[in-house]
């Protein structure tokens, strides 16, 4: 019997299984087998060589992951995925009332590490795609500054305004589409 390997494929997030996931599994640099999970998550793959390889496994709204793997002649390997969901942010970056053009939008981690920067448009519009769950903070760098923190969590698409009451005020009122009001000084 050539080697087989099976599992299922779960969300960080809860554990939920993830459905309709792609799983291919990589030996010698390129593809030899790849299949779709089901509704509970579940894959199986048979008729492998054995040796070493790469499961890997993609769905959308996730980030991709892998795992190296050791398939035998003749046995059962059970390999179980999981997968970070993503989410999308986008906003419009407002001074005195008025969209801000040209202003540089920063996603920043729990950590303090600059993910991502997004420039506004014409129209004042930012949008990070691909945001893993998690906590972050953002920060418009316009003529002022401010700091907006949420929780991003996978599945959803969020929208956050970030608005200055008049430009070069020292102190910005930060508002999102949620109701909070929050004020962020600045040095």
């Amino acid at each position: 019997m050539p080697a087989v390997v099976q599992g299922v494929v779960r969300s960080q997030l809860g554990h939920a299984p993830i459905g309709d996931a792609t799983v291919t599994v990589i030996a010698g640099g390129k593809p030899i087998a790849s299949t779709r999970t089901d509704a509970e998550g579940r894959y199986r793959m048979a008729d492998l060589t054995a040796g070493g390889a790469t499961v890997a496994v993609s769905a959308a709204s996730f980030v991709p992951a892998a795992a190296i793997v050791q398939l035998s002649e003749n046995a059962v390997l059970r390999q179980d995925l999981t997968l970070t969901g993503t989410s999308s942010l986008s906003g419009i970056v407002h001074v005195a009332g008025q969209p801000w053009a040209d202003a540089m939008v920063a996603l920043v981690d729990s950590t303090g590490t600059v993910l991502h920067f997004a420039p506004t448009g014409s129209d004042g519009r930012y949008v990070f795609t691909a945001v893993p769950d998690g906590d972050y903070t953002v920060t418009a760098f316009t003529p002022a500054a401010a700091d907006h923190r949420l929780r991003i969590t996978s599945g959803v698409e969020y929208q956050r305004d970030i608005s200055f009451g008049r430009q070069n005020v020292s102190t910005p009122v930060v508002r999102s589409t949620d109701g909070i009001v929050r004020r962020a000084g600045l040095k």
